[in-house]
């Protein structure tokens, strides 16, 4: 039995909504390699996360990045996105989780968990967001407060 991610199932109905003359499309913008990939609720629009610290929202309708989050520092390895496709949080190797809106790429919140790197993220809700990192803990974070 082939078992997907939950990235990856939001993935699959993210793309699903592309059309047939959309393939063969480019989202050209890092500057490194592209280490992660979430889908947003709706269909339209993709996250991708790089090594060089950025995370760009795409339209995938016209190709065009519709929002840029960069205050990370250094290369990201996890997304994960609310349901309400609102909220989008991205962490790595500097040790931070940030929390940001999907539509303009501000920031709301930057989680501090020290300096071991991330490299999950996973939220169920609009409210929780769970990070787990490479010191081998398991954090569960209020999203609305900014507090673990």
């Amino acid at each position: 039995m082939t078992r997907f991610p939950v990235a990856g199932v939001f993935l699959l109905g993210c793309l699903a909504g592309v059309h047939a003359q959309d393939k063969g499309k480019k989202l050209d913008g890092h500057t490194g390699p592209v280490m992660a990939l979430v889908g947003i609720p709706g269909g339209n629009e993709l996250a991708s996360a790089g090594n060089d610290g950025k995370v760009y929202v795409w339209d995938l309708e016209t190709g065009a990045k519709s929002a840029t989050f960069d205050e990370h520092k250094g290369a990201i390895f996890a997304l994960a996105v609310a349901p309400s496709g609102k909220l989008a949080a991205s962490a790595g190797v500097d040790g931070a989780v940030g929390v940001w809106a999907i539509k303009d790429g501000k920031t709301k919140h930057v989680l501090d968990v020290g300096k071991d790197r991330i490299a999950a993220l996973a939220s169920n809700g609009d409210e929780v967001l769970a990070s787990g990192g490479y010191d081998g803990v398991v954090r569960l974070w209020d999203v609305t407060k900014g507090t673990e």
